[in-house]
């Protein structure tokens, strides 16, 4: 099973900080968008890693924008 590293990075990207993490995550609720981590991580690892790091959990990011995941 190969991956494609080309979307990972360890670094959060520099316009995202505490409140634009909450914001993109309500956007991404709002269009109907899941917010599973693995499915967000598929198309968008360096945010997600970020607010995993930033909220110490996926689950207490989620919490913040007031959001729920999808099963």
């Amino acid at each position: 099973m190969g991956g494609n590293l080309a979307n990972v990075s360890h670094r959060r990207p520099k316009h995202l900080d505490r409140e634009m993490m909450i914001l993109w995550l309500q956007q991404r609720q709002a269009a109907g968008q899941r917010v599973r981590w693995t499915v967000v991580c598929l198309k968008n690892r360096d945010y997600a890693s970020a607010i995993r790091r930033v909220f110490r959990s996926w689950r207490d990011a989620i919490d913040a924008a007031g959001g729920r995941e999808a099963p």
